[in-house]
């Protein structure tokens, strides 16, 4: 089992009112920057299912879902700069 949030049941029922209760908020608030954290997780989720069940190595699985999580975090990030830039 995973260690840390990326280690949730997702089958859960509390798991999964709570994300899909923020994605109906973010949905009608028209928070972009959290619909696009939530589809970030879900690729991940995802990719990490995927991986599992394919015949690599488990490191390299773990490395390439953390390296999806990276990647969606620096271009988050990025999205959050110009966005607070483009305000001014």
């Amino acid at each position: 089992m995973n260690a840390g949030w990326t280690g949730l049941d997702w089958h859960e029922p509390i798991v999964i009112a709570f994300v899909a209760t923020v994605l109906v908020v973010a949905l009608w608030r028209r928070w972009a920057i959290v619909l696009l954290a939530a589809l970030v997780v879900a690729f991940g989720q995802g990719l990490d299912y995927l991986l599992r069940h394919a015949s690599l190595d488990p490191a390299l699985a773990r490395n390439a879902v953390g390296g999806l999580y990276l990647v969606g975090a620096a271009f988050l990030v990025v999205l959050v700069v110009a966005r607070l830039r483009s305000k001014r």
